[in-house]
C-alpha cells in the first residue's frame, strides 16, 4: 500500500536517512562475506537446486478471461461535480451514486466509507491507535479535516434521506469514519439505486497521505465510497484504521472540477477536458473500471508528459526536484516493460506520478488506480541507495497487485503488500544489474535490511488481518518484511522460473476480480512446487520459522544438521575436502536431523546453503564449520555486532 511502507513508512525521514547511510556502510561488509561465500569455482553436485531464473522474456498476449464464478458483479459508478476552494481547503459539490445490484439477494441498505473524519478532531478511534504509516503517535494540533453529507435525496424516493444515516463504529459512537445508510425500501436483485449527494469535505494538515502542505494538496479518500458489496450480498464496512483502508466495488469515475487559475492537477483517470477561463479552470476527468479515485493539486509544482510503452506518463514534479526527474523517467524505461513482461500489460491509458514537494514527504508512497505517488532524498540518490527507484517501483506494482488484481487489503495483506514487496525486490535488483554501467561501491540489499528487522520471532501468520496486528510497524515487518523473504526463499529454491510464472498467472487469472485468500492457495496448488505450496499453506495457517543448524561433537567434528520450526523446507549442504575437493547434496527429507555422511577425506570445510538461498533462516552463524575458521568468524562477528547495534538504536 504504500512505497515499501511497512519498512520506509514507519520511521520518520531523519531516521531513515542514518539507518540508509549506516545499512549501506554494513551492506558493503555483508556483500564481501556473501561474496567470499559464493564465489567457490566448479564443483562436484550430486543434487543441486537451480536459482531463480530471469523473468520471462515475452510480453504476456493478454488478460484470460474471467471465471464468471467470481467475475464482478455489483458496480458502483460515480459522477461527481466541485468545486475547488484552496482557502478554505475544501471540496463542495454534488455526488452522483449508481449501483445495479446483482447479488444473489435484496439489500437492506449500504455502507459509507468516509475516511477523513478521522481527522475531525484529536481524539477519534484513529489518533487512539496510535501511529499509523506517517509516523504520527500523538493527537496533532493541525488544521482538521471532514466530510460532511450534507443532503442525500434520490429520484426514486421522494424527501429528504439523510434521517436513514447510522453511525456504525462499535464501543466508539463518536466515530463517523463508517456510515449506515438504510435504505428506505429494499432493492431487490437486478435493482438499481441512484442517489444524488451534496457534500463538503475539508482536508487536514498533510497525515496518512492526505491533506494539504503549503500550496500542495493531495486529495485521497474524499468524498464518502460505498463499501463493497459480493455477489451473495455480504457488506465489508469497517472504521478508518490506520493499518488498512481499501476495499470497493469496481466502477466508472467522472469528475467534474472547477479550481482557480494556475492549478495542476495530476490524479487517477484521463484529463478529456481543460477549459481556462479569466477566473477559473474547469477540469473533465473519467476513470473507467477502477476501484477508488484520489488528484493532487498544486501551483507550484510542474507537470510533464511522456509516453512510455504507449501509455501516458504525467509526472508532477516541484522545480526544486530537479534531480529526481530523470531518474524517474529513466527507472519507469527500465522497469515498466519488465512488469508487463512478468504480469500484464498496463491496465490503464494513464498514469499519473506526483513527487510531493519538501515538507509534503507524508504524501508519498501511496497508491490509488492510475495514480501513484513516490518520494526519495537527494543525499541517498547520491549515495547510491536506490530510495527513489523503491518507492517507485513498489507503487508502480501496486497497479497491479490492489489496483487491478483487488484483494482485500483489511483482511488479507499478504495478498497487497507482500507480493508487491516480493516483485519490488526481484525488479529492483534485475534492472539495476542489467542496465549498470559503472561499478557501485555496494548494493543496497532489500531482502538483507528486511531480514535484520524481521527476524526476531517466528513469523506471524500470512493470512493474518490487518487489524490483529497491534500497530502499523508491527504490521510492517511482518507484511513488508518477513513474508516477502519467505516468498523470496520458495522463489530461490525452486526451478528456474517457476515462481515467477505461477505469481504472473495468478495476476492475469484473477485481474479486476476480488481474489480471496481461498482462490489464492487452490490457484498456488496447481501452479507451484510441492514443498513450496506446503510451505506457503503452513505458513498462512500459523505462526511460522525455519533454522538448520550445524551439529558439532565434542570432538569438534560436524557430525549432523537439523532443521529446526514448522516450515519443511529443502537445504544444500556443501563438503569441501583438505585435497580442494568439494561436494554438494540436496538434502530433501522430512526428517529434522541428517547425519553427515563419512567421506574418505578429511573434511576442512561443511557449509549449509552454501548460496544463500535460504532468507528465512534465523541464524547463519550455525550454518558454517571451518578447521581453521578464525578469520571468517571473526568478520560475521563484526557483521553481527554492527547490525545489532544498528537494529537496536532505530527500533521503536
Amino acid at each position: 500500500m504504500e512505497a515499501s511502507r511497512g519498512n520506509l513508512g514507519t520511521i520518520s525521514s531523519r531516521r531513515f536517512l542514518f539507518l540508509s547511510v549506516a545499512f549501506w556502510l554494513c551492506s558493503s561488509l555483508l556483500f564481501v562475506y556473501c561474496g567470499h561465500r559464493s564465489e567457490r569455482g566448479a564443483i562436484e553436485e550430486e543434487q543441486v537446486l537451480a536459482s531463480n531464473a530471469p523473468l520471462q522474456e515475452t510480453v504476456a498476449e493478454g488478460l484470460q478471461e474471467e471465471n464468471t464464478e467470481r467475475k464482478e458483479l455489483n458496480r458502483v459508478d460515480y459522477h461527481f461535480d466541485l468545486r475547488f476552494s484552496p482557502e478554505t481547503h475544501e471540496l463542495t459539490g454534488t455526488q452522483e451514486i449508481t449501483l445495479k445490484n446483482n447479488s444473489t439477494v435484496s439489500i437492506p441498505h449500504i455502507y459509507f466509507h468516509l475516511f477523513l473524519n478521522a481527522f475531525e478532531h484529536e481524539n477519534t478511534r484513529f489518533f487512539d491507535q496510535g501511529a499509523g504509516r506517517s509516523g504520527v503517535t500523538a493527537p496533532y494540533p493541525y488544521a482538521t479535516g471532514k466530510v460532511e453529507i450534507v443532503s442525500i435525496t434520490s429520484p426514486d424516493w421522494p424527501g429528504e434521506l439523510r434521517e436513514f444515516l447510522a453511525k456504525t463504529t462499535p464501543g466508539d459512537q463518536s466515530d463517523r469514519t463508517d456510515l449506515e445508510f438504510k435504505l428506505p425500501k429494499l432493492l431487490p436483485p437486478g435493482g438499481e439505486l441512484r442517489l444524488r449527494l451534496i457534500i463538503k469535505s475539508r482536508l487536514p494538515k498533510l497525515v496518512e497521505r492526505s491533506g494539504f502542505s503549503g500550496e500542495f494538496h493531495f486529495w485521497g479518500q474524499f468524498f464518502p465510497k460505498v463499501a463493497h458489496i459480493s455477489r451473495t450480498g455480504e457488506q465489508r464496512h469497517f472504521a478508518y484504521d490506520s493499518r488498512a483502508e481499501f476495499f470497493s466495488n469496481f466502477g466508472d469515475y467522472r469528475l467534474r472540477l472547477e479550481t482557480p487559475p494556475g492549478w495542476e492537477l495530476a490524479g487517477t483517470g484521463r484529463i478529456t477536458q481543460k477549459h481556462e477561463k479569466a477566473t477559473s479552470t474547469v477540469w473533465e476527468i473519467e476513470a473507467k473500471n477502477v476501484h477508488d479515485f484520489a488528484f493532487a493539486l498544486s501551483r507550484e509544482l510542474e507537470i510533464e508528459e511522456r509516453s512510455i510503452q504507449g501509455h501516458r506518463i504525467r509526472l508532477m514534479l516541484h522545480p526544486r526536484q530537479e534531480w529526481a526527474r530523470q531518474p524517474t523517467w529513466d527507472t519507469l524505461e527500465r522497469v515498466l516493460p519488465t512488469i508487463e513482461t512478468a504480469l500484464f500489460p498496463y491496465p490503464y491509458p494513464e498514469l499519473a506520478i506526483v513527487f510531493p514537494p519538501l515538507g509534503a514527504e507524508a504524501a508519498g508512497g501511496m497508491e490509488y488506480p492510475s495514480l501513484i505517488t513516490t518520494g526519495g532524498q537527494r543525499i541517498l540518490h547520491e549515495l547510491d541507495i536506490p530510495l527513489l527507484e523503491i518507492y517507485l517501483i513498489h507503487e508502480l506494482l501496486h497497479q497491479w497487485f490492489q489496483s487491478a488484481v483487488a484483494s482485500d487489503e483489511a483482511k488479507t495483506p499478504f495478498l497487497d503488500e507482500s507480493l508487491t514487496t516480493y516483485f519490488e525486490w526481484r525488479f529492483l535488483e534485475e534492472t539495476r544489474e542489467r542496465h549498470s554501467t559503472e561499478p557501485r561501491l555496494a548494493f543496497f540489499s532489500r531482502p538483507a535490511f528486511a531480514r535484520f528487522v524481521s527476524l526476531q520471532k517466528p513469523g506471524e501468520p500470512l493470512f493474518r488481518e490487518a487489524q490483529a496486528y497491534e500497530s502499523f510497524q508491527k504490521l510492517g515487518r511482518e507484511v513488508y518484511s518477513r513474508a516477502p523473504l519467505l516468498l523470496r526463499t520458495l522463489a530461490n529454491l525452486s526451478a528456474p522460473g517457476e515462481f515467477d510464472q505461477a505469481f504472473g498467472q495468478y495476476a492475469r487469472e484473477f485481474a479486476f476480480s476480488h481474489p480471496s485468500r481461498r482462490d489464492f492457495l487452490e490457484f498456488m496448488k496447481t501452479h507451484l512446487a510441492g514443498f513450496a505450496f506446503e510451505a506457503l499453506q503452513q505458513a498462512s495457517r500459523e505462526r511460522w520459522s525455519f533454522d538448520a543448524r550445524l551439529i558439532i561433537n565434542e570432538r569438534g567434528e560436524p557430525v549432523a544438521i537439523e532443521k529446526h520450526g514448522n516450515l519443511d523446507l529443502p537445504i544444500t549442504v556443501e563438503l569441501v575436502c583438505i585435497d580442494g575437493q568439494r561436494h554438494r547434496q540436496l538434502i530433501k527429507t522430512k526428517e529434522s536431523t541428517w547425519l553427515i555422511p563419512s567421506t574418505t577425506c578429511e573434511l576442512a570445510e561443511v557449509t549449509v546453503d552454501p548460496e544463500l538461498k535460504n532468507l528465512v533462516d534465523e541464524n547463519l552463524e550455525n550454518n558454517s564449520w571451518r578447521a581453521e575458521a578464525a578469520p571468517r568468524r571473526r568478520l560475521k562477528q563484526l557483521l553481527a555486532v554492527l547490525m545489532n547495534s544498528l537494529w537496536q538504536g532505530l527500533s521503536p
